[in-house]
């Protein structure tokens, strides 16, 4: 079942809220640097950002769920999320 993005936050297929999309550091995709694996690394913050491209719908809703802080990189293409406007 697609998770649900809507209004910058992240809700598991039956509607639990698992993360609000944010940065502080408003980063751009030129400022991520590829990292181990098909992951990123943030240039202004040095953390692992997850690429949601090579991820299941079950593996980032246990990911949220065990670190909702987790920093993601998200197309919006990508048919595991159902975009709401």
């Amino acid at each position: 079942m697609p998770l649900k993005l809507k209004e910058n936050v992240i809700f598991s297929g039956n509607g639990v809220k698992l993360k609000e999309i944010r940065c502080e550091r408003r980063i751009e995709v030129r400022d991520l640097l590829l990292s181990e694996g098909l992951h990123y690394s943030c240039a202004s913050c040095a953390k692992t950002v997850y690429n949601t491209d090579f991820m299941s719908e079950a593996d980032l809703e246990i990911l949220l769920r065990a670190n909702p802080s987790v920093c993601l990189f998200i197309n919006k293409l990508n048919p595991i999320f159902e975009i709401e406007e």
